[in-house]
C-alpha cells in the first residue's frame, strides 16, 4: 500500500463527533481547547481532526513536545497534511531529519516581543487555504511567554484567529477550569475511565460556540492510533436485517473468535443492564444460536419470566427448540454437569438478577452487556476480554470495535 492510499485510507477510518465537523465547517476563525490529563489521547485527536478536517499540507503543528521526525514515526499518516516545514518547535531547536542522514535545525519560533511572535504565526499559515494550527502544549507556550512578557498571550492568539481565519487547536493538561476557558470558543476535556478494571474513554463537550450541542458525552477509541468516537445506539428489532448479522463479526473479538471457533459450550450465560434493550444480546448472538442448531444442536433459551416469546422469536429470525421462561429450570442447568448436558443453553438476564450469581461458575462462556450514554459495549468475563464497541444501526449489527 501506498503513502497516498495509506494516508487515504485513515481519513476513511477517522470518525468525529458531528458537533464537532460542524463546528470546524464555519466559515471564520475559531479556537478549541483540549484538555485532559497524560494519556487521554489529546494529541491523538488533534492530528486526528487535522487529518479529517484540514486540507492536504495546510496543517501546522506548534510543538513544545517532539520533532519532525519522531511525529512522521509514530503518525506517517499525517505526513501529507502535515508538512516538515510546517512542524514548528516552539521552545528550543532541535535537530530535524532533511534528505539521506543529513539533519538540520527545525523551524523555530522567536519570542523577542508579543508582536513578533504574533507576525511569525501570521507568516506560517497566510498563504494556506483555511488553515488548522495545532499548539500543543499551551501549557508550555504560556508558561514560557509568561516569563518573557510578563502576562499571557491567550487573548492575542483569540484575537488572531478571529481576523485571519486560522482555526487554532490548543492542547492543555490542564483539567481545572481556569479563564481560557471562558474565552476559547470550544472546550473539550477527555477521560480515562475504568469498567471492571478495563480501559474506557469519554469524551466531554462543555461549550461550542455557534453549534447545538445534541450529545455533550462520547465515548471513543484509539486503536491503531487514530481516533474514533463510538456511535450510540440506533436500534429497532422492528426492522432489523437479521441475514447481516453473520458469525464473522465475532472474529472482531479476539478472545471470542478463537474460542467459538474450537468449542460448543454448553452453557453460554449473558447479561446486560437497565440501560441496554433486552433483545440486542439475543440479535448478537443469534448467528451464534444459528450454527448450533445447524449443527444438530438443540438450542435452548432461558430468559425471565414475564418477558414476551413472541418477541424474541421475531428478533431472533430463527426458532429456538424451546425457549424457556420458568426460572426453575436454572435450578435444573445447576444440578447438571456439563458432561450431562445435550442441549446448548443460553441463559439471558439482567445483570442485577441472582441468576447470574447462580450460573457464573457453571458458564462455559460469559458475556456481559452495558449501555453508556446511549452507546452499547460488550465484554468477555469468561474467557476473560477486553471492552468492545457493539456498532449497531437501525437495520443491523455492523461489527465489534476494541476500546483502546
Amino acid at each position: 500500500m501506498g503513502a497516498s492510499d495509506m494516508s487515504d485510507e485513515v481519513s476513511e477510518l477517522i470518525e468525529l463527533p458531528p458537533e464537532i465537523e460542524r463546528f470546524f465547517s464555519q466559515e471564520l476563525g475559531s479556537t478549541l481547547l483540549i484538555k485532559g490529563k497524560p494519556g487521554t489521547g489529546k494529541t491523538i485527536f488533534a492530528l486526528s481532526l487535522l487529518k479529517k478536517m484540514c486540507e492536504e499540507g495546510n496543517g501546522i503543528y506548534l510543538s513544545t513536545r517532539v520533532d519532525a521526525m519522531i511525529i512522521y514515526k509514530l503518525f506517517p499518516w499525517i505526513k501529507g497534511t502535515i508538512l516538515d516545514k510546517s512542524i514548528v518547535d516552539a521552545v528550543r531547536p532541535r535537530l530535524s531529519p532533511v534528505k539521506g542522514d543529513k539533519f538540520q535545525l527545525a523551524r523555530q519560533i522567536e519570542y523577542s516581543d508579543k508582536p513578533t511572535f504574533i507576525r511569525q504565526l501570521y507568516n506560517l499559515t497566510y498563504e494556506l487555504n483555511r488553515p488548522f494550527l495545532v499548539i500543543d502544549s499551551w501549557d508550555a507556550i504560556e508558561i514560557f511567554s509568561k516569563s518573557k512578557y510578563g502576562e499571557s498571550i491567550i487573548e492575542d492568539m483569540i484575537e488572531f484567529a478571529r481576523k485571519t481565519d486560522v482555526r487554532i487547536i490548543f492542547v492543555t493538561e490542564y483539567h481545572e477550569i481556569q479563564r481560557v476557558d471562558y474565552l476559547i470558543d470550544a472546550v473539550i476535556v477527555m477521560e480515562r475511565d475504568f469498567l471492571d478494571g478495563k480501559s474506557v474513554r469519554i469524551m466531554q463537550i462543555e461549550k461550542m460556540r455557534g453549534v447545538e450541542i445534541s450529545r455533550g458525552r462520547y465515548l471513543y477509541t484509539l486503536k491503531d492510533g487514530i481516533f474514533r468516537y463510538l456511535k450510540p445506539m440506533k436500534f429497532s428489532t422492528r426492522y432489523f436485517k437479521r441475514e447481516s448479522s453473520d458469525l464473522s463479526a465475532f472474529e472482531e473479538i479476539d478472545e471470542m473468535g478463537e474460542f467459538i471457533k474450537d468449542n460448543i459450550p454448553k452453557l453460554i450465560l449473558v447479561e446486560y443492564d437497565v440501560n441496554t434493550p433486552q433483545e440486542l444480546p439475543l440479535c448478537v448472538l443469534s448467528p451464534l444460536m444459528k450454527k448450533y442448531s445447524e449443527k444438530g444442536k438443540d438450542v435452548k433459551i432461558v430468559r425471565p419470566a414475564g418477558i414476551g416469546v413472541s418477541s424474541i422469536k421475531g428478533t431472533l429470525g430463527i426458532l429456538p427448540d424451546e425457549i424457556l421462561r420458568d426460572e426453575e429450570m436454572v435450578k435444573k442447568i445447576a444440578s447438571k454437569t456439563f458432561q450431562e448436558f445435550k442441549e446448548v443453553f443460553f441463559v439471558v438476564f439482567p445483570s442485577e438478577h441472582e441468576v447470574i450469581k447462580e450460573l457464573t461458575s457453571y458458564s462455559q462462556l460469559h458475556l456481559k452487556f452495558r449501555t453508556i450514554d446511549g452507546t452499547p459495549l460488550l465484554r468477555l468475563i469468561k474467557p476473560d476480554s477486553q471492552i468492545y464497541h457493539v456498532e449497531v444501526d437501525e437495520r443491523e449489527i455492523k461489527g465489534f470495535t476494541k476500546l483502546v
